[in-house]
């Protein structure tokens, strides 16, 4: 299928139909002890694909909205997680196979070292929570989250195969440390 146009009836204007463009972002921290642990949800009913399945926080990107501003957005309306500018969201990935996904998504995949405390705080104080609703996301998206060992990403279901994802990821940038 080729790109498309289409004509806004009211306006006549013009606007072409293409590929979307996503974010996924590994909220990620390292523990005293040296392991890894990354942040997943389990998507909840209110998703159209993938219930039951973990995954990382991800999404469309918006019209005027950078692909910075759509992972902070996506990571806040999925966790409830404010990131800052302290919080260096560092470029790891662009998936853009069009045979790697059914939709031909191209995504930009970023992580972003957290502090592990800022994560246990912010489950426990409930600032992280399932409501996604009241921060702009879709009812019922997001059905629980897990801190996961990065040795375990294996032993979950996952959604658009995030764990070879974080797996290539910690590859790329710790295995060999």
């Amino acid at each position: 299928m080729k790109n498309f146009k289409v004509v806004d009836k009211k306006t006549d204007k013009e606007y072409w139909i293409s590929r979307s463009v996503a974010v996924a972002v590994i909220l990620y921290y390292q523990a005293i002890d040296g392991q890894f642990y990354v942040l997943l949800e389990k998507r909840g009913k209110g998703c159209p694909d993938f219930v039951g399945d973990y995954c990382l926080p991800c999404g469309y990107v918006d019209w005027d909205e950078s692909l910075e501003e759509a992972a902070c957005r996506e990571v806040y309306e999925e966790t409830g997680l404010k990131l800052t500018k302290e919080d260096r969201l560092n470029l790891f990935s662009i998936q853009s196979n069009p045979k790697d996904n059914v939709r031909q998504n191209i995504t930009v995949r970023f992580s972003v070292k957290v502090a592990p405390e800022r994560i246990i705080n912010a489950l426990a104080s409930g600032e992280m929570n399932i409501n996604t609703r009241s921060r702009g996301g879709e009812p019922d998206e997001v059905e629980c989250f897990k801190l996961i060992p990065i040795a375990d990403v294996n032993k979950y279901d996952m959604a658009w195969n995030h764990d070879q994802v974080i797996l290539d990821w910690y590859k790329q940038h710790y295995a060999n440390s």
